[in-house]
């Protein structure tokens, strides 16, 4: 049962890879973000490296962060006031 604040819909770890994926794709960094999928965080002094962007975490991070938005907003209810003042 879902629980006040909890997001409205959630997406699988598959979902959120897919659309940071084409989120780097679009930044031109896929290359960076593909190279970094399936390695560890490596320790603090390692993450100055240039072989070493971030670009999986941070994607991974802002598309989840994203999307959880986006299904506030497509939910049954009425959007937030001022919702549409941005567009």
């Amino acid at each position: 049962m879902r629980k006040p604040g909890d997001p409205l819909l959630t997406f699988s770890e598959a979902v959120v890879e897919r659309f940071a994926r084409a989120w780097a794709s679009i930044d031109g960094r896929l290359v960076e973000f593909d190279r970094e999928r399936n390695k560890a965080l490596p320790p603090e002094e390692e993450r100055e490296s240039e072989e070493w962007t971030g670009h999986y975490i941070g994607y991974m991070a802002e598309a989840r962060d994203l999307l959880e938005r986006a299904g506030c907003y497509v939910s049954t209810r009425p959007p937030p006031p001022h919702f549409d003042d941005d567009l």
